[in-house]
């Protein structure tokens, strides 16, 4: 119990990014990206999973640069899906 309380303490001590509050990004950040309703937090939700992972690091230039590559993917995604989609209409 006692190792189990100072593994929280030194967690909670540490830069350690846990919780989307802990990232350097804010739902703001990724609003002014262009995102929008249920996008946001799931920007934010891959952002953090990506710092837990490091595979990102909690710099909020990094995580921004991220969140734009996110977007242009999504962009493409939709574009494709409207493609696929109109040309079944035909």
């Amino acid at each position: 119990y006692e190792i189990a309380e100072k593994q929280i303490d030194e967690i909670e001590k540490s830069d350690a990014c846990l919780r989307l509050s802990d990232l350097e990004v804010s739902g703001q950040d990724i609003v002014a990206l262009g995102f929008k309703g249920r996008d946001i937090g799931t920007v934010l939700n891959k952002l953090l999973e990506l710092v837990i992972d490091e595979k990102a690091v909690n710099k909020k230039d990094i995580l921004l640069d991220i969140a734009k590559k996110l977007k242009n993917i999504y962009i493409v995604s939709l574009t494709i899906n409207f493609i696929c989609n109109f040309a079944t209409w035909n």
